[in-house]
């Protein structure tokens, strides 16, 4: 089983779980980000985010990341379409998959036979994030008699 896909790393590249003395990003590491006064916020936002992915996610699994619409485009099935490619491809290897939802995207994900986790909050000075992790169970054989 280890060959199946698994989304987040057993040793991330920043070291062991930071909650357990591992290697935190640390703000300089964000760079990209243009203002420095919000990079350590920005850090911490995902050293928290990587945190509870390790601690959730452990078993293999395909976690479908960006999955959004266009505001203007909403409502037509598209984001239907966009779960039903990534839960085909999850139940084609029989493995669990997740995906953060937002208010709007609820829904869908409930629908789509998703069950919703903690509600995760990160507030600081330059930061309030928000995300609710959900969780599709992995597909399961059906046995058959042979007789």
């Amino acid at each position: 089983m280890e060959d199946l896909p698994r989304y987040v790393p057993e040793k991330p590249m920043y070291g062991l779980r930071t909650s357990e003395g591992g290697e935190p990003i640390r703000g300089s590491d964000l760079r990209y980000i243009e203002d420095s006064s919000k990079r350590d916020d920005a850090a911490e936002v995902l050293n928290v985010y990587l945190d509870q992915q390790r601690e959730q996610r452990t078993e293999p699994h395909i976690y479908l990341n960006m999955l959004f619409t266009d505001s203007a485009f909403q409502d037509r099935g598209l984001g239907n379409t966009m779960m039903e490619w990534g839960n085909e491809l999850a139940d084609s290897l029989m493995v669990a998959s997740w995906v953060e939802a937002s208010e709007h995207g609820q829904k869908l994900y409930l629908k789509a036979g998703y069950e919703a986790g903690q509600s995760v909050l990160v507030k600081n000075k330059s930061w309030t994030v928000e995300w609710l992790p959900m969780r599709r169970p992995a597909k399961q054989l059906k046995h058959v008699d042979i007789k």
